[in-house]
Order: structure tokens, then sequence, then C-alpha cells
């Protein structure tokens, strides 16, 4: 798997930018902060530096997966991995597909619109959607507190998504 370590530190910032907006009390961050229960001192951390480079890790790991997420590369090698080697030459019903993959389709994956989509729908409708969904209704939280998260997230991702995969 090739990984454009440029991309992926530049995905890892997205989601501690857009918060940086995103959560602002002109923005979203009164109904966030209403929906959690808090004011706005005390959101104010005793160590940004930390804050920022635990945010930064964060987004590092979740930026990696869009290396896989973004564009399809990856999951054509595996649908292909446990086959003989034989099986996939040139010539062969797999080797045929693979070879017509390779030179007309996989280019079309590595653009910043293919990325963004498949990361919105494949992590974020699918995966960010339920996951905060389900522990909002566990806490009892307002629609509006989730949706702030969900919509952070989905918006997020997608842009991780599209940044990893249309960087060359």
């Amino acid at each position: 798997m090739e990984i454009n370590l440029y991309a992926t530190l530049t995905a890892a910032l997205v989601p501690l930018t857009l918060g940086i907006i995103w959560y602002h009390p002109r923005v979203f961050g009164k109904i966030w902060m209403k929906g959690a229960g808090l004011d706005p001192s005390s959101v104010q951390p005793r160590n940004w530096l930390a804050l920022f480079a635990g945010l930064f890790l964060l987004g590092f790991i979740l930026s990696f997966l869009m290396n896989i997420i973004a564009f399809h590369d990856e999951f054509i090698r595996g649908a292909l991995y446990k086959l003989p080697d034989e099986a996939i030459q040139p010539g062969t019903e797999a080797g045929n597909w693979l070879a017509y993959y390779t030179t007309h389709l996989s280019d079309t994956n590595r653009t910043f619109g293919h990325g963004a989509y498949h990361a919105a729908f494949i992590v974020g409708l699918y995966t960010v959607l339920p996951v905060l969904a389900y522990i909002g209704l566990m806490e009892r939280r307002s629609f509006k507190y989730v949706a702030v998260h969900v919509g952070f997230w989905v918006i997020s991702v997608a842009l991780m998504g599209g940044v990893v995969a249309g960087w060359r």
C-alpha cells in the first residue's frame, strides 16, 4: 500500500482545524456546550499543547485509515489475495480483470471528490452516524447535540478522504 505521508499529515490537521471553527461559540459551540452541560470557562484546557498533540495524533490515526477507504486499490488487491500467483497472470480471468482495473479505473479513484464521497459514506454515514447517535440516545442527549457531532465528523472524514485521495 502506497501512503503519501504529506497527504496523511495534512489530512490529520483537518479535524483539528475544522473543530476550531465548528465548535466556536458563533458557529455550533453554544449548542454543543448546552447539550453537554458545560459552561465556557470549563472548556478551557490547562495545557493547549498536550490537547492539540493528542487531537493531532488521533487525527493521524483516522487519516491513515482514509488511505484505505478513499480509493480502492487495496480492496482490489485484497480480493485477489487468496488466489495463487498463476491465477492472476495475464490472460487469466483474474489477470485480465486486474489489468483492466489498473489501466482504466485506478486513476479515477485518485480525485478529491471520489475520496470525499467514499469517506463520507463509508466512514461518515455507516460508522460515525450510528455510533454517535447510539451514544446520544444512551446518554439522553438532544437531537441538536448529536447532529452537531455527526455533522462535524461526516464533513471531517469527507475532507480527509478527499485530501488523501486527491493528493498525488
